[in-house]
């Protein structure tokens, strides 16, 4: 019987045996999320990750070393106002659940 795995190479739970993704065929190694380099809301001065107290709109104080930084910068390519104002609603959003977790 073969396990069910979340391949980031073909999308999505997919099954897989002890070695290969079924999906796409490759390797269960390779199909692993890669680790993300810099957290979301990582201080620049102490890499401290949180949480840290939110100043003023994109602003951050580190409760380790007081500093004060900005946070994470975004840009939209799409010249569609309305799909730029979902864009913008979506990251709000997934912020917040990210400082709930924490």
């Amino acid at each position: 019987m073969s396990r069910i795995h979340n391949c980031r190479i073909c999308g999505g739970n997919r099954p897989c045996d002890e070695k290969h993704c079924l999906g796409c065929g490759t390797e269960l190694v390779r199909c692993k999320a890669a680790k993300l380099k810099r957290n979301w809301n990582e201080c620049p001065a102490c890499t401290h990750t949180g949480p840290h107290k939110l100043t003023s709109d994109k602003q951050f104080r580190c409760q380790k070393c007081g500093a004060t930084f900005e946070g994470p910068d975004f840009n939209f390519v799409d010249d569609r106002p309305d799909v730029n104002v979902d864009k913008k609603d979506r990251l709000a959003d997934e912020i917040k659940k990210r400082r709930q977790k924490l």
